[in-house]
């Protein structure tokens, strides 16, 4: 049986994550049962079989970068199992020499943006040293540019095309299979740049299909089944844990009910993460 690396977690000290999972039940009514130590956390995880996880920090104000970056950095000495991806915000000071600290010192493997919430695009120009650092280092770089969980002006393919053109050696990891606005224009960049992969957070086990599908969600379960069959090669299973209201190991479950086959289940699960790290 092949290894489980979660492709999409998040990982906080027990005060921050407890603020933003409270900023789901106030603003999405959403139970958030999941209020724990970054400890209990990675326990669960391996309790269900995860064996390494792509942990995303993000920043929802500057100045805050480098001391999450440095927690993130002591938590990977302790779990090794933790592949950190850096987070930065548009209008921290000195982004460059910060981020090259945590590249080359600490060996992260990329940087996380997430549009939604620091209310910036990719393509924004203050993130230009940003991603010019990620191609000379030909690191990956994850991006919150979906809808999910509503719709935002800073998230659009075409900030994301730009990239994949502008930048050929970062590889660009979408999450959330870029639902529910964008899936289709995703697809087709996959087919355009190599260099994009697209993750499953909080899409599968997930029971609120209008937030998934929008409001025409009829019938339309099958999309995710094709979209894993047809794109084995550049999906990165993802749970978003512990920033969801239902167990993890109920996305493993749902996907494994998908009958891929064992070889694409395999990439799905543990590959393609490797290949989008480059380990």
């Amino acid at each position: 049986m092949y290894k489980i690396i979660d492709g999409h977690i998040h990982l906080y000290p027990e005060k921050l994550t407890r603020a933003i999972l409270g900023w789901f039940e106030k603003n999405e009514g959403w139970e958030m049962p999941y209020k724990w130590s970054a400890d209990k956390h990675i326990e669960h995880l391996h309790g269900i079989g995860v064996t390494e996880f792509i942990v995303l920090a993000y920043a929802h104000k500057a100045g805050i970068s480098k001391e999450l970056n440095e927690w993130l950095a002591a938590l990977v000495h302790q779990y090794p199992e933790i592949k950190p991806y850096a987070c930065v915000h548009q209008e921290d000071m000195n982004k460059r020499d910060m981020l090259k600290e945590f590249l080359d010192k600490e060996n992260f493997y990329g940087v996380k943006i997430q549009c939604f919430v620091q209310r910036v695009s990719a393509a924004d120009e203050r993130f230009k040293e940003v991603l010019e650092l990620l191609a000379e280092r030909e690191k990956g770089l994850v991006l919150h540019a979906s809808s999910m969980p509503a719709s935002s002006p800073y998230v659009t393919p075409e900030d994301v095309a730009f990239l994949l053109r502008e930048y050929p050696s970062v590889r660009i990891m979408v999450a959330h299979l870029g639902l529910p606005e964008y899936h289709t224009e995703y697809l087709r960049l996959l087919d355009k740049f190599e260099n994009l992969y697209l993750d499953t957070a909080y899409i599968f086990g997930n029971q609120r299909h209008d937030l998934l599908f929008g409001h025409n969600s009829n019938n339309k379960s099958n999309l995710l089944r094709e979209t894993l069959n047809n794109y084995s090669d550049r999906i990165v299973y993802g749970s978003d844990f512990p920033v969801m209201d239902y167990p993890p190991e109920k996305a493993i479950e749902h996907i494994r009910s998908l009958g891929l086959g064992e070889v694409k289940e395999e990439k799905i699960f543990y590959a393609n993460a490797k290949k989008f790290m480059a380990i």
